[in-house]
């Protein structure tokens, strides 16, 4: 069931690195576009209900696939907006300090059974 999901996020992640790659300074527009797609998606699956709206649910969860987007986008942004090996080094130890974060209280909330 992963598998279209998986399809969305390459396509996507390849279709809009492109599209960035060949339109200049559009870097941060698809960055937002791509975090409200996923996020609508994230919406989508929250608000309907499965058993009556069970192929918009299911779409949602394929828009969901849209989450490596703005990542990849921040990564991208992050190393080539910023000069110098300290700052470039320091804005790696932050994402990785804040994703770590972010990553270790989403694992801690999960229930113990």
């Amino acid at each position: 069931m992963a598998t279209p999901q998986a399809a969305v996020a390459m396509v996507a992640g390849a279709t809009l690195t492109a599209v960035s790659y060949k339109v200049p300074n559009v870097r941060c527009i698809l960055w937002i576009f791509s975090a409200i797609v996923g996020m609508i998606g994230a919406i989508m699956v929250h608000v309907l209900d499965v058993e009556t709206h069970r192929n918009a649910s299911l779409a949602g969860v394929y828009l969901m696939g849209f989450y490596n987007v703005p990542w990849v986008f921040m990564l991208s942004l992050s190393s080539s907006n910023v000069a110098g090996a300290t700052k470039k080094s320091f804005m790696g130890v932050s994402i990785a300090i804040i994703y770590g974060k972010w990553s270790h209280h989403r694992l801690a909330a999960l229930p113990m059974q």
